[in-house]
């Protein structure tokens, strides 16, 4: 009938906007991992004759890059 259409359709948009909810939550805690570690590495002192291994660095570097392009709405 049309009103359990209407109850579908309804429980759709809600679903979607549950489920779009949850990806903008993961993306702040992601980007907040990843701003804690960059911070925590930025403090760190390397061991005299240490230096960060190059493809480490170019990770992060990656990383912060695509948070910065980032698509998704965070609000």
């Amino acid at each position: 009938t049309a009103s359990d259409t209407q109850v579908q359709n309804i429980l759709k948009t809600v679903w979607f906007k549950n489920r779009r909810a949850k990806w903008r939550k993961q993306k702040r805690e992601e980007q907040e991992r990843i701003r804690k570690l960059q911070e925590e590495h930025a403090n760190r002192k390397p061991p005299e004759g240490c230096s960060m291994d190059p493809d480490i660095a170019s990770h992060l570097h990656r990383l912060s890059e695509a948070d910065e392009s980032s698509d998704l709405e965070v609000t």
